[in-house]
């Protein structure tokens, strides 16, 4: 894996997904118009039904799309909201617990959600209904690897491997990455990996399922092999700017992008078919 001045498009590069506005209780739709010149206009704004932080979340996927249905955090009021997509726009399905505290980032595979409450440490799950019905999954509730020091481990998002048999959580103040192995719709015992760079925060998924993370303190990118154990690929490749947090990786999984928050600039990252 390499650091590059400009990838190529592949048609997600330009995609701009809903985002949650922070505000109390409100979803921002964003629609593109103007054909392949890219310009946004917004589409409106709609209740989510919980009550938002009124700032930052300071994390990654906040916000998690299955099929027609989105899946949204409310940290304000710790509850996660589904929403439909239909031909009328965005409709409001159902409000649930999230199972903590200030929940800010969330995932969905197969009809199953898990949250990350960042101020409890922990992961809960819920089953989501092909209607946008959300339930609780009782006894699902996981409790992430402590912090050493005391304190939260300032986790910053959670996702779901892509064949759903695995859960990736990134923590900050513990300088590792958390998984767990998905048994049905339950999870097994956390295990804790050292990053390769300084504060792990936003990550994503290549093609074979390698993780691409993002590193905020050295302003740098991993890559991961995710299996049994945790195996590092590239370890902290950097790019010269600072505070690397959110990351995504496009389909074809050959290109990387991560967005430096203190350099106000989006670097981009060639990925190898082996994940380097």
């Amino acid at each position: 894996m390499e650091a590059v001045v400009d990838g190529e498009p592949d048609g997600r590069s330009g995609r701009v997904e809903p985002g949650q506005w922070p505000l109390p209780g409100r979803f921002a739709e964003f629609g593109a118009v103007g054909g392949p010149d890219g310009r946004l206009s917004a589409a409106g704004v709609v209740a989510t039904g919980g009550r938002g932080s009124g700032a930052s979340l300071a994390s990654q996927s906040g916000i998690a799309r299955a099929g027609d249905l989105l899946v949204v955090v409310n940290a304000g009021d710790n509850t996660v909201s589904a929403l439909a997509i239909t031909g009328r726009g965005l409709v409001l399905r159902d409000v649930e617990s999230s199972g903590g505290l200030r929940p800010v980032s969330v995932s969905v595979h197969d009809g199953i959600v898990y949250v990350l409450n960042h101020d409890s440490d922990t992961v809960s799950g819920l089953r989501l209904s092909r209607s946008g019905r959300l339930s609780p999954l009782p006894g699902s509730t996981r409790t992430l690897s402590p912090n050493p020091a005391g304190g939260l481990s300032d986790a910053a998002q959670v996702a779901f491997t892509p064949s759903g048999g695995g859960l990736v959580v990134t923590q900050r103040a513990t300088n590792t990455i958390e998984t767990f192995a998905v048994h049905g719709a339950y999870l097994g015992v956390a295990a804790a990996h050292a990053s390769a760079g300084v504060t792990p925060y936003g990550f994503d998924f290549d093609r074979r399922g390698d993780a691409i993370v993002s590193e905020a303190t050295t302003g740098s990118v991993s890559s991961y092999r995710i299996g049994r154990h945790v195996r590092v690929i590239s370890a902290a490749v950097p790019h010269t700017q600072a505070a690397a947090c959110w990351l995504v990786v496009t389909r074809d999984g050959r290109y990387g992008y991560t967005v430096n928050a203190a350099s106000a600039s989006i670097s981009s990252y060639r990925i190898g078919p082996d994940g380097r």
